[in-house]
């Protein structure tokens, strides 16, 4: 029974990887535009089926596939605020997560028409690494590839977690009048960069309603 437990443990912290990746994207999202968008699933789901589209129809191998993918959901995503949620933050803050609501439902519509709603895998394309596994005292069985989803997640998201730490303490120095001639130089201390961030920051910082 102990065994059970523990293996359950194991697999359900293995599996965490998976969402701790995609939550690291929402999370991103929100600190930068300061609105939910409900359709972040759906847009993950979307990039998944363009790598299975072109494993299956196009025959490019998986690990290209997705090379060739991230740029492309980069592209939709730029698109999508510059033309999209740009204009919905206009009005109100309410707005952008209405409009979110409707492009995961299109999103999902689309996908089940151009897709089919029959459960697919990339699990026949990654050859032994889709069930092999390591074989740990205790009975515990770790999957290759849960193991690497999970390094993967926690190298993401120490990467934007360090920056954001000498970030805020390079602008606690620079407030302070005391940042040093390497932190001058920092990329974020680019006055477009700065510009660009802080206009951003303004347009979609929520009103407060005033009280009668």
């Amino acid at each position: 029974m102990f065994d059970g437990l523990l293996q359950a443990v194991v697999q359900g912290i293995l599996l965490g990887g998976y969402y701790a990746i995609v939550a690291a994207g929402l999370s991103l999202l929100f600190g930068v535009v300061r609105f939910i968008n409900l359709a972040h699933g759906d847009l993950t789901v979307l990039g998944a089926m363009l790598v299975l589209f072109m494993v299956e129809a196009l025959g490019i191998p998986t690990l290209p596939a997705i090379i060739i993918m991230l740029p492309i959901m980069a592209a939709l995503g730029w698109l999508m605020q510059q033309f999209l949620f740009e204009r919905a933050l206009k009005g109100g803050i309410l707005l952008p997560i209405l409009t979110t609501i409707g492009l995961g439902a299109a999103l999902q519509n689309g996908m089940f028409g151009l897709f089919g709603s029959n459960t697919r895998s990339l699990g026949a394309h990654i050859g032994s690494l889709s069930w092999s596994s390591w074989f740990l005292p205790g009975g515990i069985i770790l999957g290759k590839l849960p193991v690497i989803i999970f390094v993967t997640a926690v190298v993401v998201l120490g990467v934007l977690h360090r920056p954001r730490t000498r970030k805020r303490q390079s602008y606690a120095a620079w407030m302070r009048g005391g940042c040093t001639g390497r932190q001058r130089r920092l990329p974020w201390r680019w006055p477009p960069l700065v510009a660009y961030f802080w206009r951003g920051a303004r347009r979609s910082r929520p009103i407060p309603a005033r009280r009668s």
